[in-house]
């Protein structure tokens, strides 16, 4: 048998590290919907106007039928404003050939926005009168495909393929949880079966939330953070804000599912995430959240306290039909059995 040389070894070292290096990025067919609402502060299929901050990284998508001329990025606030980093700021997740900000359509008109982060992505157009540039370490790179096919004609199915469908699937699947707690006039109260491993899920109409007034309560574990909370709104119309979430910082802990199409009109204090996939979002107050919605056009800040997917709610509907690729590091592990198969068969043979 001839033994195994330090140049194999370097050779096995170095595609380990090459494997483990690959592994901090994911691609976006295995990206799950509690990724997207950790890595993104804001997703929208449409368009996304904003005149001041977003905290957080950002997805500007498409409908199915393709981006238009006037769909996608309108903006002159400064974007991922907190300079996060997919993959490397703690909680995100790398996916590949992504950056902090994703435009699948268009940078309209108008745009002047800066971006921190390392890099940019622009699936169409940057409009002639619209600028966007990057003050992180990257760049913006226009005309880019994301990775579905071969040409940006693929970047509305990947959008709405890997991204939106999950999102959407997941407010249906959170459409059908059975309620276990209840709202007493403003105090969100959980159930006593409530635990730190058990949601709280709440269901109110469009009409009782719009009907509540003065500072929202969120009672037991939903207040002290160790449970999740889920408060799943039926019906469609607008949603004009009279109440007020605590003015504390963001309850990473408690989303607002829409199950229809509703405009949320935010002009009061909103500390918690919001999931309508079917509607749009209006904010003239700050929103400390996620903001997941068929549009979203806002004048005061976003800020980025991602929703938590503990408890499984996350976990609840299954993706869209995926096309797994095989990960790196069992890949690695398979090739260095193939090693020993091979110098086993040698020494049988020189017996």
């Amino acid at each position: 048998m001839r033994p195994l040389t330090a140049g194999t070894f370097a050779a096995i070292a170095t595609l380990a590290a090459a494997a483990t290096a690959e592994a901090e990025t994911i691609p976006i067919t295995m990206v799950t919907p509690a990724e997207l609402l950790a890595d993104f502060n804001v997703i929208v299929q449409n368009n996304l106007s904003n005149s001041n901050e977003i905290k957080g990284p950002a997805l500007v998508g498409c409908p199915p039928a393709g981006c238009e001329a006037i769909q996608g990025l309108y903006s002159t606030g400064p974007l991922n404003r907190n300079s996060v980093v997919l993959g490397t700021t703690p909680g995100t997740t790398g996916i590949t050939g992504y950056g902090e900000v994703n435009v699948f359509s268009n940078v309209l008109a108008g745009t002047n926005a800066s971006v921190n982060g390392s890099v940019t992505y622009v699936g169409g157009a940057v409009d002639g009168n619209g600028k966007l540039s990057n003050s992180g370490t990257g760049s913006v790179l226009a005309s880019h495909v994301f990775p579905i096919g071969t040409s940006s004609a693929n970047n509305p199915a990947t959008f709405q393929n890997f991204i939106w469908a999950p999102l959407t699937g997941l407010s249906r699947s959170l459409a059908t949880l059975t309620p276990n707690s209840e709202l007493l006039g403003t105090t969100f109260t959980p159930g006593m079966a409530v635990t730190g491993a058990t949601p709280a899920v709440f269901s109110i109409s469009l009409e009782t939330l719009n009907s509540l007034t003065g500072t929202l309560t969120f009672a037991g574990c939903l207040g002290a953070r160790t449970c999740d909370g889920v408060i799943d709104v039926t019906g469609a119309g607008t949603l004009t804000q009279g109440f007020a979430f605590p003015l504390v910082r963001g309850f990473t802990n408690i989303l607002l599912n829409f199950d229809d199409a509703v405009t949320v009109d935010v002009g009061n204090v909103w500390t918690a995430s919001i999931l309508d996939p079917l509607g749009s979002v209006i904010g003239t107050h700050e929103i400390d959240g996620d903001v997941v919605a068929m549009s979203y056009s806002s004048t005061d800040e976003t800020l980025f306290s991602p929703f938590s997917c503990s408890d499984n709610l996350c976990g609840m509907t299954a993706p869209p039909l995926r096309v797994d690729e095989p990960r790196p590091l069992p890949l690695f592990g398979a090739a260095v059995g193939a090693l020993a198969a091979c110098a086993a068969i040698r020494h049988r043979a020189r017996a």
